[in-house]
């Protein structure tokens, strides 16, 4: 909804594609802490 009002929505793409990114990786049932680790490398 907010790409359709002209709003930015670049924090909320990157998110999104982080989580794909964890759950490609296998870590889909994990909770925020894996987004943690993925920004850190941890």
């Amino acid at each position: 909804m907010a790409g359709q009002i002209g709003a930015l929505t670049a924090l909320v793409d990157k998110t999104l594609a982080d989580y794909q990114q964890l759950m490609a990786a296998g870590f889909g049932d994990e909770d925020i802490s894996a987004l943690y680790r993925l920004k850190n490398k941890v």
